[in-house]
């Protein structure tokens, strides 16, 4: 077998590249190239600062035997919650739309909002919720459902917490959202429980696991808990990504490779994997 055959036809819907404010191992134009020559569909570039659609456009002319995809996550570099964002973000062809992760609140109640490579600190402040003081959705979440349902969009959960996923997946299946995916459900900033997976999916949602929490310098999680959470809700409900790009892991197209190999070596069967880097992530795009 190839180095990277279990890859061909792939798609992760979750990579970090450059440009961004964070460290990054590759650029999106290495990365693109990399995943191009050893036959993977396509990939999602994620940011957690900017809208990266419109950059992912000219990427395309030169990439042509992959797909190319942008996002753009709610963060406050983009106005936070923020529909007006989301309209232009959509409109440049962003196919995933995520809610706060780094400005999340339970993201900066965990693990704070210092950047020790950045010369200027971000200054200290509140994370964002989408629940207000009385536990309801603040109306901009609905506006947001309403344009990732307009466009067929996927809608991803970021790093909230569970009661705000719940009330989020309640929401978006109710304006119309077909494509609702739990963010990395088992990094530990998240910490969604197999029970609550399944329940998610049950409302429709898609989980979505990804092998950063199994790295050395991130939480070490025992990749048999992942095995135990798509046994539980289903492979036919998850997608797995590789959630790399990180300078300390493996550049993305080998930490999806060690993914794969390492859940087919805990018993997860070849359909299954073939399912959740193939099947449902091409349903996610619609492709």
């Amino acid at each position: 077998m190839k180095p990277y055959e279990l890859l061909e036809g792939s798609i992760d819907l979750h990579i970090h590249a450059g440009p961004d404010l964070f460290p990054r191992e590759l650029d999106e134009a290495d990365v693109a190239q990399q995943a191009e020559e050893i036959g993977m569909r396509a990939v999602l570039f994620k940011s957690h600062f900017t809208t990266n659609a419109d950059r992912v456009y000219m990427l395309r002319k030169r990439f042509e035997k992959i797909g190319l995809y942008g996002a753009v996550v709610l963060n406050k570099s983009v106005g936070g919650v923020n529909p007006e964002a989301v309209f232009a973000a959509l409109n440049f062809g962003a196919v995933r739309v995520e809610m706060p992760t780094v400005d999340a609140e339970q993201h900066i109640q965990k693990l704070g909002r210092t950047y020790p490579w950045s010369k200027i600190q971000l200054p200290a402040t509140e994370g964002i919720t989408i629940l207000d003081d009385e536990g309801k959705l603040i109306p901009e979440v609905t506006k947001v459902a309403e344009l990732v349902a307009a466009h067929d969009a996927i809608l991803a959960t970021g790093h909230l917490t569970i009661p705000e996923i719940f009330a989020l997946i309640e929401e978006a299946g109710r304006v119309g959202v077909k494509k609702i995916l739990v963010t990395h459900a088992d990094l530990d900033v998240v910490s969604v429980p197999k029970e609550d997976q399944r329940r998610m999916a049950e409302m429709g949602a898609t989980i979505e696991h990804s092998f950063t929490p199994c790295t050395h310098l991130r939480q070490r999680l025992d990749p048999s808990r992942i095995v135990e959470a798509i046994d539980y809700v289903g492979a036919e409900n998850c997608v797995m990504s590789s959630d790399m790009g990180q300078p300390v892991n493996p550049i993305p197209r080998e930490g999806f490779r060690m993914f794969v190999k390492t859940m087919l070596h805990l018993g997860i069967s070849r359909g299954d994997v073939d399912t959740m880097i193939r099947d449902n992530p091409a349903k996610l795009l619609g492709i």
